[in-house]
């Protein structure tokens, strides 16, 4: 996490996503390997046994370096508003449609769209709130986001 911190206290907004998703990587394998075997795959259903302090410790230096405009409490708090779920389940028939959740999701965070993203790393001044950090393509294919935001959610962590 110190590197982490230094690289956002820097305004190092590429290399913190980087350190970031490595972070994530290493602990997910740390835990997945007891609970399940050796799948390391970052999908949704892993990250119910992720810590909420390490997923807390990564929300709070986003949230403290970027004037509370970025992190993943931040995202979670978008994805939920735009109808995304975040208690694990499918979206339910009287849930809104899921592909229109993502399209509003990556319109609000200031992304083209989950599948081919567009992140600013240079300006991030003129990046929406949630623009940051943004999710590599393993993340998106597997959902593995949602799982933090429902991680973050089950752990009653929110957005300062």
């Amino acid at each position: 996490m110190e590197e982490l911190e230094k690289l956002l206290e820097l305004g190092e907004w590429e290399k913190a996503n980087t350190q970031t998703h490595r972070i994530i990587r290493d602990k997910f394998s740390q835990i997945n390997s007891v609970f399940l075997g050796s799948s390391n795959t970052l999908y949704s259903e892993g990250f119910k046994n992720f810590p909420g302090e390490d997923i807390n410790a990564l929300d709070e230096l986003w949230i403290k370096y970027s004037n509370k405009r970025f992190g993943i409490s931040i995202q979670k708090n978008i994805y939920k508003n735009v109808g995304g779920r975040l208690d694990g389940r499918p979206q339910q028939p009287d849930d809104k449609d899921i592909e229109v959740v993502w399209k509003d999701f990556s319109s609000k965070v200031g992304w083209k769209d989950l599948a081919n993203p567009n992140i600013t790393f240079n300006n991030v001044d003129n990046a929406p709130d949630g623009h940051l950090p943004c999710w590599n393509e393993e993340m998106i294919k597997t959902s593995g986001f949602v799982g933090l935001f429902g991680r973050i959610e089950n752990c009653k962590l929110s957005s300062l």
